[in-house]
């Protein structure tokens, strides 16, 4: 009788085992990375203009900033990129962000990303260290519940679509 009780142990474990395939992994490193469980969800890239194809652009971070709140957060980085955002460099911490209700969010290798905000939202690629490293370009855009977004850069600066 121990062998008919192992045998139902491991058909247990098996089934777990494909209701949790089935499902999705949303946890790091899992098969849905870069996506939020029915969430605003972007991709990084890098744009040739040269005649290339363009590539994931990995690593680093996305700022993404309440846009009524954005004023804040330059002054408190100590800089003011102006009205045009697209080449904005501009040194923010994650505390800054945070402290006026914005989110930060690595970057994949692959060059997704969660997001995790919705309504208008400044977003800003920071491409190094979050805390040390400076933006590289940011855009303001409207951020809903099933929200895609792409962010690329190239010659033509820091764009958003999606």
């Amino acid at each position: 009788m121990r062998s008919g009780a192992a045998v139902l142990g491991v058909g247990v474990a098996v089934l777990a085992s494909l209701a949790s395939a089935c499902a999705g992994d949303p946890t790091p490193g899992g098969p849905d990375v870069g996506a939020t469980s029915g969430g605003p969800a972007g991709s990084a890239r890098l744009v040739d203009d040269t005649g290339r194809d363009d590539v994931p652009d990995g690593g680093g971070w996305v700022a993404l900033i309440p846009a009524d709140r954005v004023a804040e957060v330059w002054q408190a980085a100590g800089s003011d990129p102006g009205a045009d955002l697209t080449y904005a460099a501009v040194t923010v911490t994650s505390a800054q962000v945070e402290a006026v209700g914005g989110l930060t969010r690595p970057v994949s290798e692959d060059g997704s990303f969660e997001l995790g905000l919705t309504g208008p939202v400044v977003v800003c690629r920071v491409p190094g260290e979050l805390d040390s490293g400076s933006t590289r370009g940011c855009a303001r855009v409207q951020l809903d519940e099933d929200s895609r977004i792409e962010i690329s850069w190239g010659e033509a600066g820091f764009r958003v679509s999606g």
